[in-house]
């Protein structure tokens, strides 16, 4: 006798593999994460000539922007990061062959080494409700990011070490101001005195 599927039997088949999926994402996403330490990263003054150089957001977005074409795609997500009344990040990210889009804002605080720190505000996936360190924990495993950046996914932190940031000739940065309400953000180039 030729076994004949009834829709009963197709249907738990179906539950099934929606069930198995979702369990597999579940256990993607609750992997522990590494966890980096903060170092102290204060510079020697000594050792460096500040110069200040004052911006507005137009100008750091368009210098973010440079250095995400630069840096090309880092990851299974694509995004673009912008400084407005917060810093926003905006991207799409791929499941089941659908484009899921995703928004998260950040407020920001320039501590005392000239770092910044971002604490996540608010966050929109799609029309659906996910925890954002769920959302962090993944950007933090799949992305290749530079090893100034730091997330700490369990506190709504994105830890950007500034002052290890190294350009040509062993220039650092430094962060002095970053208030987007009076689109005032102010910043130490320190060049090295040898």
């Amino acid at each position: 006798m030729k076994w004949k599927p009834s829709w009963k039997s197709a249907f738990w088949i179906l539950v099934g593999i929606e069930f198995f999926i979702v369990l597999v994402l579940l256990i993607i996403v609750n992997e522990p994460v590494e966890r980096k330490h903060l170092a102290d990263t204060e510079l020697a003054e000594e050792n460096f000539i500040p110069i200040s150089v004052q911006a507005d957001k137009k100008a750091i977005n368009d210098l973010i922007q440079r250095y995400l074409d630069e840096k090309g795609s880092l990851g299974p997500v694509n995004y673009s990061v912008y400084v407005n009344n917060d810093v926003e990040l905006i991207g799409t990210f791929e499941v089941f062959e659908e484009e899921i889009d995703f928004k998260m804002d950040f407020s920001a605080k320039v501590l005392d080494n000239g770092d910044l720190w971002l604490e996540e505000k608010s966050l929109q996936v799609g029309g659906l409700e996910i925890p954002s360190a769920y959302i962090l924990k993944f950007v933090q495993k799949k992305y290749s990011l530079p090893e100034w950046v730091s997330i700490y996914p369990n506190d709504h932190i994105i830890y950007i070490a500034i002052s290890k940031m190294e350009l040509n000739d062993g220039t650092r940065l430094r962060m002095k101001h970053f208030n987007l309400a009076e689109n005032r953000i102010e910043v130490d180039l320190l060049i090295p005195k040898k």
